[in-house]
């Protein structure tokens, strides 16, 4: 960098090594950041837990004679056998021969996801993800115009909305909406904390996460077995879910992310931020940069400048064909990824047992 692109006291003039240079000076890998880190971190945990609840929560269906005796006798008078057998839905006998065993544990039972609706099972999860494909595509883009908090807190009312009205919906119409609701808000709020938290970390830290919020997730996993344990019927575990989504909102006071503060041209306003960083470790206020109002006012022409790019950025040649990749890839990962994790029932072993093995798995 030469004499012009630098302050006299060493102070960077370019807002983004600026505020690269006074996080490592407030200690970039300090306190703050730990908390941070842990804070945002959790949100991929209870993500995990709105991915894969439906392992317990659209458990399979079982069934029941209709109009059956506790006990009959077959044979010799040893050979007690029930004739309320459990079993999956039988679609060859009549629907008036057999009912649901504790239809309220599964809403496969409850919406009658079975014979010729057995489809609308595996597309309740469906709505999921295709809530999530909006969601990528809309709060990212808002993350960049208007920061980091608000592509946060947003995402998370519509995921908790979503939450809520799983746990209330009358029919399968509305609880396939609530789920693609719960997708498009998690989306958000995911990807919206995976940054936010980045953006606070020094170099030191900022490996970190390659790998945390795998961690996070993998936890977020386990943990839900034994809250659907102590929580049989699915009603009643969602909204147990939800709960568990309530303290968030206590997020509020997180401060912004000085980078973005500075790509938007406000570095009077991200060097608060540092400095509040810089008490909470215990190190001196960063110095703030010289000419402050005239480096805000060319700031914000470069912002104006650079807010121009879009998705359609993208079909770029220069660009088209890693975009293409990177999507075959992330399309390959994420079917390998999800097609074994949500099928962890389908392992010879309980699914509360089956839930923690498949998130131990994906700890790297």
């Amino acid at each position: 960098m030469d004499d012009q692109e630098r302050l006299v006291e060493g102070v960077p003039r370019n807002p983004t090594d600026y505020v690269e240079w006074a996080l490592e000076s407030a200690g970039g890998a300090g306190k703050f950041q730990i908390l941070y880190l842990l804070a945002l971190g959790w949100c991929w945990g209870y993500g995990a837990m709105l991915a894969y609840i439906g392992i317990f929560a659209g458990a399979a269906t079982q069934q029941q004679m209709a109009d059956c005796t506790p006990f009959s006798w077959v044979g010799e008078a040893s050979n007690l056998t029930s004739s309320c057998t459990l079993a999956e839905v039988n679609c060859s006998m009549p629907r008036s021969s057999w009912e649901f065993v504790k239809p309220e544990e599964t809403y496969k039972a409850t919406f009658k996801m079975v014979c010729d609706r057995k489809g609308l099972a595996p597309l309740a999860q469906t709505l999921f993800f295709f809530g999530v494909m909006f969601g990528v595509l809309v709060w990212g883009s808002l993350s960049d115009r208007f920061g980091r908090r608000f592509a946060f807190f947003m995402p998370l009312v519509f995921q908790q909305l979503g939450v809520l009205g799983q746990s209330f919906a009358p029919n399968f119409y509305i609880f396939g909406a609530m789920r693609s609701l719960t997708g498009f808000g998690n989306a958000g709020f995911g990807l919206t904390s995976f940054i936010w938290s980045s953006e606070m970390l020094g170099r030191d830290l900022r490996s970190v996460m390659a790998w945390s919020p795998n961690v996070m997730w993998s936890l977020g996993q386990m943990l839900l077995s034994p809250v659907a344990y102590y929580n049989p019927e699915w009603r009643r575990l969602t909204l147990t879910v939800f709960a568990m989504g309530l303290p968030f909102f206590l997020y509020f006071p997180l401060l912004e992310s000085p980078k973005w503060l500075a790509a938007n041209g406000r570095l009077n306003d991200a060097h608060m931020v540092l400095s509040k960083i810089a008490k909470t470790n215990g190190r001196s206020r960063p110095a703030a940069p010289v000419d402050l109002k005239d480096e805000v006012g060319d700031d914000s022409s470069q912002a104006e400048e650079q807010s121009g790019g879009s998705c359609l950025d993208l079909l770029d040649p220069r660009l088209l064909h890693r975009f293409v990749i990177m999507c075959v890839g992330w399309f390959a990962t994420a079917m390998g990824f999800f097609g074994l994790s949500l099928n962890a029932a389908s392992l010879p072993l309980d699914p509360y047992t089956a839930n923690v093995v498949s998130g131990l798995t994906c700890i790297p």
